[in-house]
């Protein structure tokens, strides 16, 4: 068989669109395969809002007896670290904030 100058432009052609293909389904054969192993290594999204909650409520929590809600500020550093109970402690024993270290003058609720 005599191979014109159009047939071989033409073999040329298919040969070309059967590397793109073949390369097409080898990038999408990777991006499958990437997706799967970061599905893998993520926690599910109930278990990371799980996490990001009770990282949240720790956050919420006296610094000192970590067990009541933060709900005084002490002046005139502005931090927020204490309960009720443990703030009151704190300004009759005289210590300084736990935070900062700085002389608390005053105790002030907060509302968060």
């Amino acid at each position: 068989m005599v191979m014109t100058p159009a047939r071989v432009r033409q073999q040329r052609q298919k040969q070309l669109q059967n590397k793109q293909l073949a390369n097409q389904q080898r990038q999408a054969a990777t991006l499958r395969a990437n997706a799967e192993s970061e599905e893998a290594a993520e926690p599910s999204g109930t278990s990371i809002r799980q996490a990001e909650s009770a990282a949240s409520q720790s956050l919420q929590l006296c610094s000192i007896c970590l067990e009541n809600q933060k709900e005084r500020l002490f002046f005139p550093c502005g931090h927020v670290c204490a309960c009720g109970d443990c703030a009151a402690l704190l300004q009759a024993q005289g210590s300084p904030c736990p935070m900062c270290r700085t002389p608390i003058e005053r105790v002030i609720n907060a509302f968060l």
